[in-house]
């Protein structure tokens, strides 16, 4: 099926930049502004990464809205929350092993082959690495517990946490500026 051209319609708005630039050079975000009343679109292009999102129905102007937000709640509709963390995946496995070693007797020769198995993930760059190296590698961690769905997964992202910390903090404040001098 193919649409009729006849059935688009084409609006032309403005939208605000605002250009945060660090003072050394090195550290930029450039956050663009499309809205109208309680609706609006965020887009960020930035040296911490590129995000965008739409809210139809904030409950106050967009402004204002934006000025509310949490990073938790931001990094969710961003797509900026889902960061795999090797680090916690391997140490709350451990924590696994040691847990079944003390309350139901798993032989210290089994958990040393368990531990053995997660040391060889540290090596592992990316969540798609990890799930290659357990379904290939590491026979006794699979059949153990389902390493594979064993992931730490859910949390913000570091470079949207120091976009946060950095950028977003800077237009933020900026924003209160304006809404304080309308």
């Amino acid at each position: 099926m193919c649409i009729e051209k006849s059935e688009f319609t084409i609006s032309k708005s403005q939208c605000e930049l605002y250009k945060i630039r660090h003072k050394s050079g090195m550290y930029w975000a450039d956050i663009t502004l499309a809205y109208e009343g309680n609706t609006g679109r965020i887009q960020i292009a930035s040296d911490y990464g590129s995000w965008q999102n739409y809210w139809g129905a904030c409950g106050s102007s967009f402004k204002v809205f934006l000025t509310k937000l949490e990073m938790e709640y931001t990094a969710t509709k961003f797509g900026a929350d889902d960061w795999f963390d090797l680090d916690a995946t391997l140490k709350s496995m451990r924590s696994q092993i040691k847990y079944h070693q003390k309350e139901w007797g798993l032989s210290k020769a089994d958990a040393k082959e368990l531990f053995d198995e997660v040391d060889s993930l540290e090596d592992c760059s990316s969540v798609h690495e990890y799930h290659h190296k357990v379904w290939n590698d590491c026979d006794k961690l699979y059949s153990f517990f389902d390493a594979a769905d064993f992931t730490c997964t859910k949390d913000v992202t570091p470079q949207f946490k120091r976009f946060w910390v950095e950028a977003w903090s800077v237009f933020i404040n900026q924003i209160k500026e304006e809404l304080c001098t309308k």
